[in-house]
């Protein structure tokens, strides 16, 4: 995605999956920053929703590993995110076009499935 040239690929890489399994589930499953136009100026994931997305049942967005305190609490992972990863929250990618129910929240079940951060406590996530 840095290079812009990761959102082509994977527009003709869904496009001739899609030819190949037209009768199957296809999911994606980016990192939550991957939605950002910040970070990726040919527009990441919100390029490929636009090519594509149609043909994409599902995003399994990871929300973890992302460094700091990103996506550590309800307001910053569904409301608004923090820091580096701006624009990236549930809520921020639905505003950009994402329908809500294409986004699967992936997060991690315990401390130890997380690589540096992701963790919310089960009553904030609930």
């Amino acid at each position: 995605m840095t290079l812009s040239t990761a959102e082509a690929w994977l527009i003709t890489f869904q496009k001739k999956l899609k030819e190949l399994l037209p009768d199957h589930l296809i999911s994606h499953a980016p990192q939550a920053p991957y939605f950002s136009t910040i970070h990726y100026r040919k527009g990441g994931y919100l390029t490929v929703h636009n090519s594509v997305g149609n043909t994409i049942d599902f995003y399994n967005v990871q929300f973890y590993n992302q460094g700091g305190t990103t996506y550590n609490s309800y307001e910053t992972l569904f409301k608004k995110s923090n820091g580096w990863s701006a624009k990236t929250s549930v809520s921020e990618i639905v505003a950009q076009g994402v329908p809500a129910n294409k986004i699967v929240v992936g997060k991690p079940a315990t401390a130890a499935d997380a690589y540096n951060t992701g963790i919310v406590s089960t009553i904030d996530l609930g």
